[in-house]
C-alpha cells in the first residue's frame, strides 16, 4: 500500500510540475457536440500542444485513474483488515475476562449464594468437565465441587497467573489454595477421605476451557495431584507402604462407567 501511495504522488507531482498554465483553449463543434478540445499548455522550458480527446482518455489520465482506483481498494481492504482484527481483538478479551470471573466469582468466593448465581450466569447447564476422575455433566456437579470444596477449605481461592485464547477456547494456569479445616470428601475408586489437618496447601493447575456465547461449556482439568495428596496426608513420600492412600488399596474399586 506504501509502495502505491508513493507511486501516485510521483506521477501526480510529475503531471503537476510539467503542465502547469493552460494558455489557449480552442474547441472545435461539429453536429453540435464538442468532439475535441485543443489546449496550449506553457511547462518549464517546454510549450506543446496538447490534444485531450473526450471520448479517449489519455494515458496520463488513465494512470492517475488507475492510481486512485488502487489506492481506494487498498484502503478498503486495510480498513477492513483492521476492523476484523480489532474485532477479534475484543472477542478474545472478552473470553479471556469471562475466565478471570469463573476463578474469582465462582471458586474465590467466600459468599455461597452469590457463587451459586455465578455459576448460573457463566456456566452452560449442560457443561462437561473432564479431569483426573472421568467426565462430570451439568452446572449441577460444578456447584457440588464447589460447595465440597469450601468445605474443606473455608478460604480457597484461585489465584491465576496466565490466560491464552484462541478462537473458542481459553486455557488458564493458575494456583489453588486454602487451608484445610474440613474433611476432603472420599473420591470412590480413586482417593480416600482426608481429615482435616489445619495445613495450608497450595498447588499449581492448568485448564483448557471452551465457550459458547460467553459460557463456559467445556473444560480439561490438569492438577498436581500427587503434590496435593501430600499436603493432604494422603501420600508419605518417605513411607509409602504407610501412606493412607496405599492403606485404602485393597478396597478400592473403580466405578463402573
Amino acid at each position: 500500500m506504501k509502495r502505491i501511495a508513493l507511486l501516485s504522488c510521483v506521477l501526480f507531482g510529475v503531471f503537476l510540475e510539467n503542465i502547469s498554465l493552460i494558455r489557449n483553449v480552442k474547441t472545435v463543434i461539429k453536429d453540435g457536440r464538442v468532439c475535441e478540445s485543443a489546449a496550449l499548455w506553457e511547462s518549464i522550458g517546454l510549450r506543446r500542444d496538447l490534444v485531450l480527446k473526450w471520448r479517449r482518455p489519455t494515458a496520463m489520465k488513465r494512470i492517475l485513474t488507475l492510481s486512485c482506483v488502487m489506492l481506494a481498494l487498498s484502503g478498503g481492504f486495510a480498513a477492513g483488515f483492521r476492523t476484523a482484527l480489532a474485532r477479534e481483538h475484543n472477542s478474545l478479551e472478552h473470553n479471556k475476562q469471562i475466565l478471570r470471573r469463573v476463578h474469582k466469582e465462582v471458586w474465590s468466593n467466600p459468599d455461597h449464594d452469590a457463587a451459586m448465581k455465578a455459576i448460573d450466569e457463566l456456566y452452560t447447564p449442560d457443561f462437561v468437565l473432564h479431569d483426573w476422575t472421568g467426565d462430570s455433566h451439568g452446572a449441577t456437579e460444578v456447584k457440588k465441587g464447589v460447595a465440597d470444596t469450601r468445605a474443606a477449605f473455608p478460604d480457597s481461592r484461585e489465584d491465576v497467573l496466565d490466560v491464552v485464547a484462541e478462537g473458542d477456547m481459553v486455557m488458564t494456569r493458575f494456583v489453588s489454595s486454602g487451608t484445610q479445616k474440613g474433611v476432603i470428601a472420599e473420591i470412590p475408586g480413586y482417593e480416600p477421605a482426608a481429615p482435616p489437618n489445619g495445613k495450608f496447601q497450595r498447588f499449581p493447575e492448568l485448564a483448557v476451557h471452551r465457550l459458547v456465547n460467553g459460557r463456559l461449556a467445556e473444560q480439561w482439568d490438569f492438577s498436581d495431584n500427587w503434590g496435593a495428596n501430600i499436603q493432604a496426608g494422603l501420600i508419605d513420600p518417605a513411607n509409602w507402604p504407610a501412606s493412607a492412600i496405599c492403606r485404602s488399596e485393597p478396597r478400592r474399586t473403580r466405578p463402573s462407567q
